[in-house]
C-alpha cells in the first residue's frame, strides 16, 4: 500500500495520547475537483491553494487515517514552516 501520510505528521501522530488532538496538515489530491468530496465527508479547510489541488487544515488521527484511505489523497503532510535554501545575496 502508498504512503500517504508522511513521516513528520505519523510520528505527531503515534507521540500524543490525546485522541481529540488536530494535527495542522496540508492535504494534497488528485485534482481540484475532488475538494468537494472531501468537504461532503465534513473536513473543512483553512486555506485552499490556488496553484496545486491542494488544502491547509486542522485533522484527528482518525480523520488522517480516513482521508488516507480515499483514491482522491495523494498525501497528507504536516503543515510546518518552510525556509528558503540557499544563501541570501
Amino acid at each position: 500500500m502508498e504512503m500517504k501520510i508522511d513521516k513528520v505528521l505519523t510520528e505527531q501522530m503515534a507521540a500524543s495520547v490525546d485522541a481529540a488532538m488536530r494535527f495542522p496538515a496540508i492535504v494534497t489530491l488528485g485534482s481540484a475537483e475532488d475538494l468537494a468530496r472531501i468537504q461532503a465527508l465534513g473536513i473543512q479547510p483553512d486555506r485552499v491553494f490556488e496553484n496545486i489541488a491542494a488544502f491547509s487544515t486542522r485533522l484527528t488521527a482518525s480523520e488522517i487515517a480516513t482521508l488516507a484511505e480515499l483514491s482522491e489523497v495523494r498525501l497528507i503532510e504536516a503543515d510546518q514552516p518552510a525556509h528558503a535554501i540557499g544563501t541570501p545575496r
